[in-house]
């Protein structure tokens, strides 16, 4: 099979470092490529199409492929090997003083260079390091299983769109979509603020600038802050994480940018809540202001086993009608339930018509669908 990462020679900053006790991180070398066992082991990952890749000395590799962890037949890295990854002094420090080091690598293969993302940790047993390739090309909607109609969450003027769901759900995928239907249809400024950044947007239409917390800003907070005066007209912001950040996001989506934003919620009608509560009390009342002036949308998405073994995503949409805007100002978080299941006409829907129209197509099977229900009455109504 051919094999052009093993033709790769790594893009690697080295520097030397001083003779040290032989247990020092500072004494393992720092070659001038990666190593040709690891760099096959990245190859056969990438064959198979994985999103990351772990390796752990003294154990056989493991990739994650449809969410689920599988061993690689190949042969297991030793802690030396392991820690060459490391690209300069600072890392290497850093993962000294504090037990971790994230930074990014760059491959040269003959089609282009290919970035890998690594976080690279010490533990009871060793060390290890988890690596996440960054993707060259974003993909469509229809790639992802998800319906073209969601194209529309890209296209406000201003405002904030939150794409919802647990960790491993999809989310900084499907915003990758929409970054890439906008690139593909209409000329904007496009800002991106990721950690890590997960796909490398190519310009087509847009403008683009992708920023990587820890690289390139400081934080969420900060980076959005500095968006601010860089005149873009769509800002991507990786994750909403804290009050700062949130609050940075609402002013960003009043004063007339579109701000694309994932947040860590079950479902589209508990997002509300989750913003809210991240502030006191006494400032509550004007956060739900705020949102019901500036959000324009939730799409939340769960990845459910398909009947083929892959997984396929369920969703649920909210969008802000003048009512649902209401009901946020208001506090009437049992309105945001009621509103999808009877705004279907506004290009709403549940978690559980989403099932059901998965199961009809063939692409679950009805028991997984009922597990996943939040409503399994509903669904069963749906599907008899």
């Amino acid at each position: 099979m051919h094999d052009p990462l093993a033709q790769a020679v790594a893009g690697f900053v080295k520097t030397p470092s001083a003779p040290a006790a032989p247990d020092s991180l500072s004494a393992v070398p720092s070659p001038s490529r990666p190593d040709p066992d690891l760099t096959s082991i990245l190859d056969q990952a990438l064959q198979q199409n994985a999103t990351d890749l772990f390796l752990s000395s003294g154990r056989p590799p493991r990739i994650r492929r449809n969410g689920l962890i599988t061993a690689l037949d190949a042969p297991s890295p030793d802690r030396q090997q392991i820690l060459a990854l490391l690209p300069d002094e600072v890392a290497r420090t850093t993962l000294e003083q504090s037990g971790s080091a994230d930074f990014a690598v760059r491959w040269e293969l003959p089609e282009g260079p290919r970035r890998v993302r690594v976080n690279l940790f010490r533990h009871l047993d060793g060390v290890s390091a988890a690596l996440r390739p960054i993707r060259r090309r974003a993909p469509q909607l229809t790639e992802l299983s998800l319906p073209e109609d969601l194209y529309q969450l890209a296209t406000f003027s201003s405002g904030l769109v939150l794409v919802t769901g647990t960790a491993g759900s999809g989310k900084s995928t499907t915003l990758a979509a929409l970054v890439d239907y906008l690139n593909r249809t209409r000329p904007r400024h496009i800002l991106t603020i990721e950690d890590p950044i997960e796909y490398e947007h190519r310009e087509i239409q847009c403008m683009i600038h992708q920023r990587e917390v820890g690289s390139n800003v400081e934080s969420f907070a900060s980076g959005l802050r500095a968006a601010l005066r860089e005149s873009p007209d769509v800002i991507l912001l990786g994750e909403m994480r804290d009050h700062e950040t949130i609050a940075a996001a609402l002013t960003a989506a009043e004063t007339g940018h579109l701000v694309l934003s994932t947040l860590h919620s079950g479902s589209a009608s508990t997002a509300i809540n989750r913003i809210v509560d991240v502030f006191p009390g006494h400032q509550q009342p004007h956060i739900r202001t705020q949102l019901s002036l500036s959000l324009r949308a939730v799409l939340s998405q769960r990845l459910i086993p398909s009947r083929s073994g892959g997984l396929v995503p369920a969703i649920e949409k909210l969008m802000v009608t003048p009512a649902v805007a209401n009901g946020i100002r208001e506090g009437q978080d049992h309105f945001m339930r009621n509103a999808m299941l009877t705004g279907s006409e506004d290009g709403m829907i549940t978690l559980e018509r989403s099932l059901a129209n998965l199961v009809r197509d063939r692409l679950i099977d009805r028991e997984t669908a009922l597990r996943t229900a939040t409503d399994p009455n509903l669904l069963t109504h749906l599907l008899d």
